[in-house]
């Protein structure tokens, strides 16, 4: 059942694959960074990690979006909507198909990865978005290389990150 806090999006409905985004009452609009996140029974730590994100963002003083990409069977969806993130309701599991299904509905013209069990600390975007922003000044060969395995890393990150802003 979703709540009256939410809309269901007609637009973003993909009839083929039984996809569905459902988007929060108080959606924002053009967004400058898409927080991705594909959860599978997170509903303990949903709500926990929509607030953080929500406060990166606010810290961050950027428009953003969280879109969380929900394949469970708990109570995930019902805690996320009901904090302000979008999801997409996908049939399929998996984190590769997660991300598949996530693309044509990303709105932000920067994108930050992770996991929804609040193992990253998304209450820090800033450096992120530095990055991001410098990024802009570089050549695409160094942008590709923004990719990391979390087992070289020490300190919280999302996979999105710049090398020189990731502490490994």
């Amino acid at each position: 059942m979703v709540s009256s806090a939410v809309m269901i999006s007609p637009v973003a409905e993909r009839e083929n694959d039984g996809v569905e985004l459902l988007v929060p009452v108080h959606d924002v609009p053009d967004p400058e960074l898409s927080i991705v996140i594909p959860a599978l029974n997170e509903e303990l730590t949903i709500g926990k990690f929509v607030e953080w994100c929500q406060e990166g963002l606010r810290c961050a003083n950027v428009r953003g979006e969280i879109l969380i990409i929900d394949s469970s069977g708990d109570r995930t969806t019902e805690v996320a909507l009901s904090k302000g993130a979008r999801v997409l309701k996908a049939p399929k599991r998996g984190l590769g198909r997660a991300y598949l299904d996530a693309i044509p509905f990303i709105r932000g013209k920067y994108v930050v990865m992770g996991d929804a069990d609040c193992t990253y600390d998304f209450r820090d975007l800033i450096p992120f978005l530095e990055g991001f922003h410098s990024a802009l000044n570089t050549s695409w060969d160094r942008v590709s290389a923004a990719t990391s395995s979390r087992a070289r890393c020490h300190r919280s990150t999302a996979i999105s990150a710049p090398p020189s802003l990731r502490g490994c």
